[in-house]
């Protein structure tokens, strides 16, 4: 049965166990799964409680919800900079072919794992297709 859901935030079943502040898609079984790379379309991110198992309800708040998200940088990140879904559902601002940026880091990153603000602007499009 189809569901609609306006809050902005959305449950589902997770995929593996998926921690807090990473990048989340939605995998063909319908459960949330942690983007693994630039060219996969981010939905949502992990802001509340992490996934510590395969099949534990998750909730993500989606990226068109209203609002900016805490996410995990996969290497160091200027501030201002357009940021792109990178493996382990980090971001990092240096777009490889294929990449789909999605937003603007409110504040830089000085080193992989550092945790950052970023203001989801919409898909931009592929870069460099």
């Amino acid at each position: 049965m189809s569901q609609r859901d306006d809050s902005g935030f959305k449950t589902l079943l997770a995929e593996a166990a998926i921690a807090r502040h990473v990048l989340c898609t939605v995998n063909s079984s319908g459960e949330w799964a942690e983007c693994a790379g630039a060219t996969e379309t981010a939905v949502g991110s992990v802001q509340g409680s992490a996934a510590t198992a395969a099949g534990d309800p998750l909730t993500c708040k989606l990226l068109n919800a209203p609002g900016s998200h805490k996410l995990i940088a996969g290497a160091a990140v200027t501030a201002g900079a357009m940021v792109c879904a990178i493996a382990a559902g980090k971001v990092d601002d240096n777009a490889l072919a294929g990449s789909h940026e999605f937003g603007i880091a409110v504040e830089a990153a000085a080193a992989d794992g550092d945790v950052i603000e970023v203001i989801p602007v919409g898909s931009v499009g592929v870069v460099n297709p």
